[in-house]
């Protein structure tokens, strides 16, 4: 393995053999910003459902048969997720369902945007701070941002065989073929 040293232009090598470069340095921060960002948010939510859904009720996209499942379990998915990513745990579904709330928050407020309507964003509970809703399409396109770093740093490690979450399946590529064709333990 060859060592170098961060002056040098190379990366130092991890305990495992890897290389720590910039992208995994910034792929914390960005994970521990996002994660915690949707923990607080669920937390938030799930202080008042009934709140919560009087929000959901004002973007007038759903029947109001949906309108208090969605209030009720929202909350605790996106608690969920935000614990996920921070701690890479099922991390790539914890990614696929972030990146899919994400989206559908920025549907949702962009149509509720374009209908004129004069709503509670709710998008860190009932009575937050009041802010334009031009200002919460910017955070969530930030964190959108963010998302798609995340992904693309996920790939990245993925395809190098690096940090990304990868199935085992107990076979040791070392063992000899058996006659049914596959590598024993």
């Amino acid at each position: 393995m060859e060592t170098g040293t961060l002056n040098e232009g190379k990366s130092a090598p991890a305990r495992d053999g890897r290389r720590i470069r910039g992208g995994i340095a910034l792929a914390l921060p960005c994970r521990i910003f996002m994660g915690s960002i949707f923990l607080y948010a669920g937390i938030q939510k799930a202080r008042d459902i009934a709140l919560f859904a009087k929000d959901i009720q004002g973007y007038q996209l759903l029947p109001d048969a949906l309108i208090r499942p969605m209030a009720t379990y929202l909350p605790f998915l996106e608690i969920a997720v935000g614990a996920a990513v921070m701690l890479r745990l099922a991390y790539g579904g914890a990614l696929v369902l972030s990146g899919s709330m994400l989206g559908v928050f920025v549907a949702a407020l962009g149509a509720a945007m374009w209908r004129g309507l004069n709503i509670e964003c709710g998008c860190f509970g009932h009575g937050g701070p009041g802010r334009p809703a031009g200002i919460e399409m910017g955070m969530d396109l930030c964190m959108a941002a963010g998302w798609l770093y995340l992904v693309w740093q996920f790939l990245k490690d993925r395809r190098k065989g690096g940090m990304a979450e990868r199935p085992t399946n107990n076979v040791d590529p070392e063992a000899p073929e058996t006659p049914g064709g596959d590598a024993r333990r």
